[in-house]
């Protein structure tokens, strides 16, 4: 394949669920999540087969598409996207159907955050593709950063019913499901994501997150203890003190959370101390 290692889009871990004054929730569960084995993650990596082979070609087209497809391989490894797109596309002037020159095409475009492109390539080189696993993978996680969660959702459920889908396939449906504001089946998702690697911490606080949302107090509590004795961190501390107020737990240990958030810097538990602890 032409593209090898990974795009990497870090996004920010949110988890700030509910405001310190009496207003209403606001759904983040959909915002983007630090969440480990790449979600979120353009993963533009060789796991796709190889194009389905056209008979239709003579000797000689198919040893000149396997030229240009090195050429663009060459390109892309001197992270030289332009000519690359030149090559692959006089590949789809000799082979309209090549399904690798159109996923390589969708992953450049989707680089170059000219989703929908992206989108065009993808959707072509599908049924193209001996093992479609990635480019449904990008796909989705375009449909993502084009806020098409219903669609970017179609695709993560086509790809979590593949043999061969990546590990962190459960995490994109919960990012997915989360920005659709189905809620409970996000929850679903982290779930049987823990259940299979309960050390895996970012999940364990998105799971917190989406307890607050929902609820589920004494659950998001439960994810944020056992969050905070690895991770020493401010947003976490503010979401526990919350956690205990809203499940009507100690409003000492609340208000000792919401210092130690402050003394780490989250402007927002000063808003919290002065609201709950004086």
């Amino acid at each position: 394949m032409l593209i090898r290692g990974l795009f990497f889009v870090m996004c920010c871990l949110v988890v700030s669920l509910v405001q310190a004054q009496d207003s209403a929730k606001v759904n983040l569960a959909g915002e983007s999540v630090e969440l480990s084995d790449g979600t979120l993650l353009f993963n533009f990596s060789s796991l796709d087969g190889a194009s389905i082979e056209n008979d239709g070609l003579s000797s000689a087209d198919s040893a000149r598409i396997e030229f240009l497809l090195l050429r663009a391989q060459l390109e892309i490894d001197t992270d030289n996207f332009s000519k690359a797109q030149k090559f692959l596309k006089k590949v789809l002037r000799l082979d309209e159907n090549n399904g690798e020159a159109l996923r390589n095409l969708g992953d450049i475009y989707a680089f170059q955050k000219k989703y929908k492109d992206a989108v065009i390539y993808y959707l072509k080189c599908l049924p193209l593709l001996d093992s479609a696993v990635m480019a449904y993978y990008n796909l989705g996680q375009t449909y993502m950063r084009m806020e098409r969660c219903q669609d970017a959702l179609e695709c993560f459920t086509i790809l979590h019913q593949l043999d061969d889908a990546p590990k962190n396939t459960l995490m994109s449906l919960a990012q997915a499901n989360g920005a659709c504001g189905n809620l409970h089946a996000a929850l679903g998702n982290l779930s049987d994501y823990l259940h299979r690697n309960p050390t895996s911490l970012p999940e364990l606080r998105y799971r917190a997150q989406i307890y607050m949302e929902v609820g589920f107090f004494a659950d998001a509590l439960a994810d944020l203890d056992l969050y905070l004795t690895a991770v020493d961190d401010a947003k976490s501390y503010y979401l526990r003190g919350l956690a205990r107020i809203q499940g009507g737990k100690d409003l000492i240990d609340a208000c000792e959370d919401f210092v130690r958030s402050r003394d780490l810097g989250n402007f927002e538990a000063e808003r919290a101390l002065k609201k709950y602890c004086e």
